[in-house]
């Protein structure tokens, strides 16, 4: 009697634990992660949703010798995913087709990671490299690939609101073409830009005004003065910023004017040429920051 009364406690604490680890892996009680790559001069951001679906925004620049031999998709950011365990991506995504955010995708679609979609701006960019991107797409028989446009809503799960806000159609130059994303869990919001320039954050203001308020900002094109305007940061009013961007590189990225209006603003910087990977991790309420080179 004693012993089927304990197989009995045994079980409940057994299917107790089961309910709590799959309420967990739903998100309810669960986290979400963003990290901000280092790769260099260029663009990599990977995340984890509380409902376990995996993210990748750009990729870095590819291996272009002889003037560089560094491949961001195979020297970071696979390495990376490898480390985590990640052997699917739920969404890939090419803000623009530049070659210091498109380019490290390439090792990405040639590696064999499941790609269940792509989403892509559309812009027609005549480099080999976006060329070459969109075949390796091709060859992958399982993997969609989108052209988003503002209003969008994405399905990253339930437990995040995730929603396209540029562009609302193609502009002259891929810059101002970045998908720009919006990703809300809880309190806490991250604003993705590429590198949407002040033409598009101008669109952006008129057409959604203070929802553009977001926790954390990706500044917009490495830190240059050609974005961050000040009409666009009043719009967002961010705790903290990202900025991604090599160590001296040669463009002179992140601006002094754009560090000035952001220290006007009281906002909190995070570089990556000076602290390497920066993951954010949250719970919808409270917010924390690493770094690691």
């Amino acid at each position: 009697m004693v012993r089927r009364r304990f197989k009995r406690i045994l079980l409940f604490l057994l299917v107790l634990s089961l309910a709590l680890n799959l309420s967990y892996a739903k998100g309810k009680g669960g986290r979400l992660e963003v990290t901000f790559l280092d790769v260099g001069q260029g663009d990599s951001i990977f995340i984890s949703t509380p409902g376990g679906k995996n993210i990748l925004i750009d990729g870095g620049k590819r291996a272009f010798p002889p003037y560089s031999k560094f491949d961001a998709g195979k020297e970071v950011v696979l390495p990376f995913l490898k480390n985590k365990g990640v052997k699917r991506i739920d969404t890939l995504i090419a803000t623009h087709p530049d070659m210091d955010h498109i380019g490290g995708l390439l090792a990405v679609l040639d590696s064999d990671i499941q790609i269940d979609k792509v989403l892509d701006s559309g812009y027609k960019h005549t480099s080999y490299t976006y060329q070459d991107f969109l075949k390796k797409i091709g060859r992958r028989r399982e993997t969609k690939y989108y052209q988003p446009r503002a209003g969008q809503v994405l399905n990253w799960g339930d437990e995040v609101k995730a929603q396209v806000l540029s562009p609302a159609h193609l502009f002259r130059d891929s810059n101002n073409c970045s998908i720009v994303i919006k990703l809300e869990f809880g309190d806490i919001s991250f604003l993705f830009t590429g590198d949407a320039e002040k033409e598009a954050e101008g669109g952006m203001v008129s057409r959604y005004g203070n929802r553009l308020k977001s926790t954390v900002l990706k500044a917009s094109h490495h830190g240059s003065r050609t974005g961050s305007s000040l009409r666009f940061l009043k719009a967002v009013n961010p705790r903290v910023a990202v900025i991604s961007c090599g160590r001296k590189n040669r463009y002179g990225f992140p601006h002094k004017e754009v560090m000035d209006k952001l220290a006007r603003f009281k906002v909190k910087v995070y570089r990556t040429d000076y602290q390497g990977n920066i993951t954010f991790t949250t719970d919808g309420k409270k917010l924390w920051a690493g770094t690691e080179r």
